[in-house]
């Protein structure tokens, strides 16, 4: 049912006519948080210490004294960098070239966050979250471990560790939420016979909600299924529901 709601406020004119829709950023120190509002448009979330946009629901304009209930837009946020996937028959082989056995070794399965800073600018609109992640402690056949999630190499040598600095970069207009996200990697071996040649994914994944449908979302890129670079002409580039 709809809720009635009090009269709107006297919006602002803009310059040329029609009116401004104001945009609030409130961090929330409690919660490691932080809450956007652009009334008529869109209410989202941020968590500061992994920089994921937890929440993004679509608000529909006030009409009279009524209005409908936000339409959430996100299942399942990117809360970490995704440098992991299901080894495939050909990333399982025998010994030492075994891709999936030198992922598990060297952490890409069990990332977890050790660090971060957040950078909230109430002014601008603006919110940058720089978070550092290594591997947690590795499972019973990951390795002998050494510390701090560090495993020992087929040929004697300690792992390479991995270490993704995840920056991401929001920036909240009215009508729109613009996200810029960079992965930096350090190595903190130096002994190349000891590091990675191969990586299984490297990005984000988000998982929008089936509710996306309800107001045209679109976006550009490949598909309209999963697709991967390998499909070449199989994936379809464009703009897809």
């Amino acid at each position: 049912a709809c809720t009635p709601l009090p009269p709107a406020p006297v919006r602002p004119l803009r310059r040329g006519g029609g009116y401004v829709c104001p945009v609030t950023l409130t961090r929330d120190t409690k919660n490691g948080e932080v809450r956007v509002v652009s009334e008529g448009f869109y209410e989202a979330t941020v968590c500061l210490s992994t920089g994921a946009l937890t929440r993004l629901a679509s608000t529909p304009q006030v009409r009279g004294t009524f209005a409908e209930p936000p339409v959430e837009l996100i299942h399942r946020a990117f809360d970490r960098p995704n440098v992991w996937r299901r080894p495939t028959d050909n990333d399982i082989c025998p010994g030492s070239r075994s891709y999936a056995a030198q992922w598990k070794r060297h952490g890409l399965d069990r990332m977890e966050p050790s660090s971060f800073r957040a950078d909230v600018d109430t002014q601008a609109l603006t919110v940058i979250c720089r978070c550092a992640f290594e591997p947690g402690p590795p499972d019973a056949s990951g390795g002998a471990c050494i510390g701090g999630g560090e495993t020992y190499s087929d040929s004697g040598h300690r792992c390479w560790k991995a270490h993704v600095m995840h920056t991401v970069e929001y920036s909240f207009q009215r009508d729109r939420v613009s996200v810029g996200v960079t992965m930096a990697v350090s190595d903190s071996n130096r002994d190349e016979a000891d590091r990675l040649k191969s990586w299984p994914r490297v990005g984000v994944s988000l998982e929008l909600a089936a509710a996306v449908g309800q107001v045209g979302t679109t976006y550009l890129g490949e598909g309209p299924h999963e697709c991967y670079p390998d499909r070449r002409a199989a994936a379809h580039r464009g703009i897809h529901a």
